[in-house]
């Protein structure tokens, strides 16, 4: 039995078997051979062809290999050209899609200068649609920077676009802070504050956020598009945003409300027991160095401190920061 016959590939493809070899070489000398005698080899390369009397006579090498590859030939050019056309299709698609990643906004972006991220926070703000959110940190803000930046939201509040800002606690004691946040409250925007913040965030339009690299905030941002990061940061936002507190408008000379004033509290002994000085815990929760040391020097008294670590050790061990907010 024949098991090398076949020239459209697969194993053998291409080869004469021995009995396909001899019984050629009979119907040669014979000049035929029977049907039933021929290997299958012998009819697929085309080296015999059937006569009109029923039996297969040999057929010339050079005939049979015209025969046969002529159309291999032409279907082996006709892929070729395919393969060429899909290769300059492919080669047209791969221009057009180097220059739009050129010219495609990158997911992170990173942002150097002052004065280049004014620029661009405040090109984010004027071609914000729907929502701005907003965390700043640090507290108590240049009166000259928060008159610009009240000017510039009310445009886009006017403009139908929400706006949600978190502060910090501490800001409810900067007049220049409570100025804004009175102008920014009656164009519409709602203000709540918390005890801490993560650090400065600005989101537009749940597409784009803008977070600080570093301690060095006014220095480098992060301009950020990728659809997954920005929306982690949208619900970052929400949660501090759900468990802080709604802003008031104080009246003159009214003291901060108690829970407000129990949290600042919490947050500096919070701090102490982690260890952070009291420069740090000012910068941080945007305070000045003599309220901290004031507040701080109150806790030590009242818990009879005689070192700032003893203070750390007596607000761990006496359960302070496990209490509830009114009851510190």
């Amino acid at each position: 039995m024949c098991t090398s016959a076949g020239i459209s590939g697969g194993p053998g493809a291409g080869e004469l078997c021995d009995e396909g070899l001899r019984r050629y070489a009979e119907a040669i000398e014979t000049g035929f051979i029977g049907v039933s005698m021929a290997p299958e080899c012998l009819i697929h390369f085309g080296l015999v062809s059937l006569a009109d009397d029923g039996v297969l006579v040999p057929v010339p090498p050079t005939t049979a290999a015209t025969l046969v590859l002529n159309p291999l030939r032409r279907a082996a050019l006709d892929q070729l050209e395919v393969i060429a056309a899909a290769e300059k299709a492919f080669a047209a698609a791969d221009r057009v899609h180097a220059v739009a990643e050129r010219h495609r906004a990158p997911d992170v972006r990173l942002i150097q200068g002052g004065d280049t991220i004014s620029s661009i926070l405040q090109a984010a703000v004027d071609g914000c649609q729907d929502e701005l959110l907003t965390i700043q940190p640090g507290g108590r803000r240049p009166p000259e920077l928060l008159e610009r930046a009240l000017q510039k939201e009310l445009i886009a509040l006017r403009r139908g676009v929400k706006q949600r800002i978190i502060y910090q606690h501490t800001v409810r004691s900067h007049e220049p802070t409570l100025d804004y946040i009175r102008g920014i409250s009656e164009g519409g925007a709602q203000v709540r504050t918390v005890d801490e913040v993560i650090d400065r965030l600005i989101i537009c339009d749940s597409t784009v956020a803008y977070i600080p690299t570093g301690p060095q905030r006014g220095q480098e941002a992060l301009e950020v598009r990728h659809p997954a990061i920005v929306r982690f940061l949208e619900g970052v936002f929400n949660n501090v945003w759900n468990r802080a507190h709604p802003f008031d408008m104080p009246t003159p000379g009214a003291a901060k409300p108690r829970i407000v004033a129990t949290e600042i509290q919490k947050a500096i002994m919070r701090m102490l027991v982690q260890g952070h000085t009291q420069t740090k815990i000012a910068r941080e929760l945007g305070m000045s160095a003599r309220t901290v040391t004031s507040l701080v020097g109150k806790i030590s008294e009242e818990l009879e401190s005689a070192s700032p670590t003893q203070l750390g050790y007596l607000i761990a061990t006496h359960g302070l920061l496990d209490q509830e907010p009114g009851a510190v």
